[in-house]
Formats: C-alpha cells, structure tokens, sequence
C-alpha cells in the first residue's frame, strides 16, 4: 500500500509537471502569436491600408494559394523536364509566400517617404492658420480642406478621433505610434507637450515649421553635394568614351589613310 501511494504522487506530480509545462508552452506560443498580429497590424497602420488583421491575412492566403495555382498550371503546360517543372513550382510556392509580405512593406515605405515629403507644407499650413488665430482643431480641419494626400489622411483621422472624444494627447500619440519618421515623432512630442503644459499652440507651430524648413533646406543641400560624386562613374563610363571616338576617330582614321 505504501509502495501504491508514493507510485501515485510520484505520477500525480509528473502529470502537474507535464500540465505545467504544457501551459507554459502555450503562453508563449499565445504571447508569439500576439506579437505578430500587433506588428502585421502596425505595418497595415503605416501602409494607410485601412483594413483588419483578419481582412488582410485572409486576402494574403488566398493570394498565395490562387499564385500558388497559377505556378503549378504554368509547370503542368509548359512541360518539359521534370526538374525543370518542379522548380518552377517550388520558386512559384515560396513567391507566393513571401510576396505578400514585400508587398506590405514596401507600400509601408512609399507611404513613409510620401508622408515626409508632404510634412513641411503641411507644417507651414497649419503654423499660418495658427498664427491668423485659429485653434489647433479648427486649423487642422482647414488644412484638412485645402489639402491632399498621404499625410492628410493620418491628421483626417486624428481630426476624427478628437470629434468622437478622443483627447488630443492620446489621438496624436497613436498617430506618432504608426510612423518611424523622427520629425513626425518630434512635432507630436512638442504639440503633446505644449497641450500639457499650456503653451500656446502658435509658437510650438512656428518653431516645428521653421525646424522642418531648415532640415528640408539641409537634406536638399547633402542631396545635392552627393550628386557630384554620383554621376563621377556614369561620366567616366558613357560620356568618356563618347567624347574619346568623337575627338580621337578622325585622327585615327587620318593616319590610317596615310599610312596605308
């Protein structure tokens, strides 16, 4: 009997361990799981798809299994060897695999780039109506009015948000949340900063605006130092030795005559 009862704890206490570390194992698959949802839904955020996890990563499955299709229709009609066709739908399986994803994050880097471009003008907008005596909210939804775009589409929906009562720090930090742009990061710090402390508006708008003119005025003079040193090797390439057979053909053609 003594033996029975410490056998029976014995697997009782292997069971627990086992329910243990299976739990555990399932908190972290649940937390991995989480975490890439929150990214993908990040990424979506910094595309300006305005769309769900849910809606794109059912689009993203039956893009892959449509494209994976196609490839292996394309291997089945093209014939040929057999190596040849399984290759063919092998690159068309990892292709649609991956694709969607290089899609998403390259349309994430467009609507970056686009947004910064756009910022400056933006800026200078709003530091103009603020100036003329507008409100924050009202100058935002008078550029909002005049203006279009990438950039437009992110102050509309925290123009949104702050009508359905979002307060204005919480709105423009979920706006700060969904770009990687530093300017962007740095103007919604001072606006959630100046809101706190009761800094009028208007002067946080014209020190942002002539921030962003001089970094815009800066990055156009690099830009423009760099393109020296990048069309050297095309220079020396194409136009080189265009200018070589121009100048040096007819003397060589001259010499050739009187020597021959």
């Amino acid at each position: 009997d003594v033996y029975k009862r410490q056998l029976n704890k014995l697997k009782e206490f292997s069971a627990n361990q086992s329910k243990k570390k299976k739990e555990k194992n399932e908190k972290v698959v649940d937390e991995k799981k989480l975490a890439k949802v929150k990214e993908t839904e990040r990424l979506l955020r910094m595309s300006g798809m305005r769309t769900s996890y849910q809606n794109y990563n059912f689009a993203r499955l039956a893009f892959s299994i449509i494209f994976s299709i196609l490839a292996i229709g394309f291997a089945i009609i093209l014939g040929g060897d057999i190596m040849m066709t399984v290759l063919i739908i092998f690159v068309g399986i990892v292709l649609a695999m991956f694709l969607p994803k290089f899609i998403l994050k390259t349309r994430v880097s467009s609507h970056q780039q686009a947004i910064k471009s756009q910022l400056p003008d933006v800026l200078d907008l709003l530091s103009v109506c603020t100036s003329a005596g507008l409100s924050f909210d009202s100058a935002l939804s008078k550029v909002i009015e005049k203006m279009e775009g990438p950039f437009i589409d992110e102050l509309s929906t925290v123009f949104n948000q702050m009508q359905m009562g979002v307060p204005r720090n919480e709105a423009m930090n979920a706006l700060s949340e969904c770009t990687d742009i530093q300017e962007l990061k740095t103007f919604v710090s001072a606006i959630v900063q100046a809101n706190t402390l009761g800094i009028p508006i208007t002067n946080v708008m014209s020190v942002q605006a002539k921030q962003l003119r001089d970094a815009r005025r800066e990055t156009a003079r690099e830009k423009g130092n760099k393109a020296a040193t990048k069309m050297a090797l095309p220079i020396m390439l194409f136009i080189f030795p265009a200018l070589f057979i121009v100048i040096l053909g007819p003397v060589v053609m001259n010499v050739s005559g009187s020597l021959g």
